[in-house]
């Protein structure tokens, strides 16, 4: 089976001072070579811990929202002793992206816990 995932993504940016663009993809689809997908909510601290992948082997697309109202997350890579941060979620923001099969993703509030609501797809 083919195209079981499908991607609409876009942006479009009007800024009060004159700045305008826009990009998107048109319904990109994509194969999903296993069947599968784990998620759920999960609080996550201020220190440094591991975004659960549940039954999840391989990796594929990875979704990510900060559902708290007032608290930024930061997502990153384990650097030993500190989160290595590659993105910032602030406050009910969301991304959407496709994670290397041998990466571990982890995660670090801010200020205070903050629930995040994750999905991560098998590749």
């Amino acid at each position: 089976m083919a195209d079981e995932i499908t991607l609409t993504v876009s942006i479009d940016v009007t800024n009060p001072a004159g700045f305008t663009t826009k990009r998107s993809t048109s319904r990109l689809k994509v194969t999903q070579s296993a069947a599968g997908a784990s998620g759920g909510i999960q609080e996550i601290g201020t220190g440094y811990e591991v975004i659960g992948k549940g039954d999840v082997s391989t990796e594929g697309y990875v979704y990510i929202a900060n559902l708290d109202s007032t608290n930024f997350v930061q997502i990153g890579t384990d650097g030993g002793a500190a989160l290595v941060p590659i993105m910032r979620l602030n406050a009910g923001e969301a991304q959407l992206f496709r994670l290397d099969a041998a990466a571990t993703l982890y995660a670090e509030a801010d200020t205070a816990a903050v629930d995040i609501d994750v999905l991560i797809l098998e590749a």
